[in-house]
């Protein structure tokens, strides 16, 4: 680099010259995430450590018009924003990793937004506490990334059940830094009488969800508090066991009925396709189903396992007792293959497509999914190793399909990219969502937004953002 970026000099005198930098290398890692797509080079990096920092940086930014983009554990698969090449700034959020307070009175906890959802579960665990966000991805992700860039705020380990996917409930308020500076703290009962953010609705309009899965372009997170739960020592541990089902019909008919009661049985259903059980696990080449299960005591727990042999039997299947697939039903019940990203990696360089469709179109999102993808891979020339599966959020689905591919081969990562961008496309254009809010699904979703719809997003931005200088096309041309 032949000079500085033109606010390197302020944002030295914000937060020390120990936590600024333009150097190529610096930006180059900063530029991209874990997907597939070329990376976005930005202006400079900053690494603010209070919340003060962040205001002095907004408001900076806010004057002279420079995008900023928050940065957490960029453990993103959709894609990083687009900012401004050479020109926007990177607020790296992750010194700001400290618990401000474990409020056990009001059960709930106070955590700065660059803590890993690893270190906080952790923290809490220590003490015999947990939090719902704190699932996947485990180790990279922080809070504030988790917040703003996962559906409903995060994943607990209670998929098919509630919370499940959307933990909404379980965040009581954020603090925010808008993009004049100013300083919001969601949540009515937090800015009421003694400010305790014990609730994320009462006493007003319910704006904390506002900011969850905003991609940052509404301000910058930089504090949280959640609900906590209380861990039974003596509870049953998590358990899943597999089953092999012989047609799509009965393995479809058992997995729609095993999400319809309330309480569900079920805290995890995954559904994994033939071609998946081959090609990916090395198994016999059936539709494969994992269920996951904890009780509130040994009673509960049998019980639950009764009433899954029960509906397997009912729809035809065979509970399986293939090693193999019980080391993937451990792995579920566990959380470790989703915790541990790098799980994924150890098969090369891959890609991941997901989508999220209603309760009575997941077969059809799935099958989709899987038409489009193998369609693309094939017309390119490209044999992949392919993984496709389905998990039950509860009244919506979460389609996926994974293919790994060789990235040291330009035409190979030609069709990757090509793949990913198109098969996104497709399932966009049938209604069906991403499960994230950010990168480049973010981008696509929202050119089929509903015009009254982008007349309130673009009014919302306006209001929080007036010169848009929080992730500026992060929903593409639309705002």
């Amino acid at each position: 680099m032949t000079g500085h970026h033109a606010l390197f000099k302020d944002l030295s005198a914000i937060v020390g010259p120990k936590y600024v930098s333009d150097d190529d290398f610096v930006l180059f890692a900063y530029s991209m995430a874990m997907d597939p797509l070329p990376p976005k080079i930005q202006g400079i990096v900053v690494r603010p450590g209070s919340v003060e920092d962040v205001v002095e940086i907004a408001k900076l930014a806010n004057v002279t018009h420079t995008p900023l983009m928050p940065s957490g554990g960029r453990a993103s698969i959709y894609g990083m924003s687009p900012g401004a090449a050479g020109r926007a700034i990177v607020v790296d959020m992750k010194r700001m990793d400290k618990i401000i307070s474990i409020d056990e009175s009001n059960i709930c906890v106070t955590a700065q937004a660059g803590i890993s959802t690893c270190e906080l579960n952790q923290r809490l665990n220590e003490r015999g506490w947990g939090v719902h966000t704190a699932y996947q991805p485990y180790y990279p992700d922080t809070l504030g990334g988790i917040l703003s860039g996962c559906t409903g705020g995060g994943g607990g380990m209670r998929m098919s059940d509630p919370p499940g996917w959307n933990v909404n409930g379980y965040i009581n308020s954020i603090k925010v830094v808008l993009g004049n500076g100013d300083i919001l703290q969601t949540s009515a009962c937090a800015n009421f009488g003694r400010g305790v953010a014990y609730a994320h609705e009462p006493g007003g309009p319910c704006t904390t969800p506002l900011f969850v899965g905003d991609a940052g372009a509404f301000g910058i997170k930089v504090e949280a508090t959640l609900r906590m739960f209380k861990i039974r020592p003596e509870q049953p541990k998590r358990e899943a066991e597999p089953a092999y089902f012989e047609t799509e019909e009965d393995a479809f008919a058992c997995y729609k009925e095993g999400v319809l009661y309330d309480p569900t049985p079920s805290e995890q259903w995954s559904l994994v396709t033939p071609y998946s059980a081959r090609t990916a696990m090395m198994v016999e080449e059936k539709w494969l189903m994992v269920n996951a299960w904890q009780g509130f005591d040994k009673g509960d727990h049998e019980s639950k396992r009764r009433w899954w042999h029960e509906i397997v039997k009912k729809h035809n299947g065979v509970i399986s007792d293939n090693p193999t697939m019980k080391f993937v039903a451990e792995g579920l019940a566990s959380g470790r293959p989703y915790q541990e990203l790098g799980v994924f990696g150890t098969g090369g360089r891959y890609v991941m497509i997901e989508a999220v469709a209603p309760f009575g179109e997941c077969q059809a999102c799935l099958n989709t999914l899987r038409h489009e993808t193998r369609t693309r891979l094939e017309k390119g020339g490209v044999v992949s190793r392919m993984s496709e599966c389905m998990l039950s959020l509860g009244a919506q689905q979460v389609c996926s399909v994974f293919f790994w591919y060789d990235d040291s081969n330009p035409v190979e990562s030609k069709v990757a990219i090509d793949t990913f961008r198109e098969v996104f496309e497709a399932v966009a254009s049938k209604g069906w969502t991403p499960d994230v809010t950010h990168g480049y699904a973010a981008k696509m979703m929202s050119k089929y937004w509903k015009p009254s719809y982008v007349n309130y997003m673009r009014a919302t931005k306006k209001a929080l953002d007036p010169n848009n200088i929080m992730n500026p096309g992060v929903w593409g041309e639309v705002i």
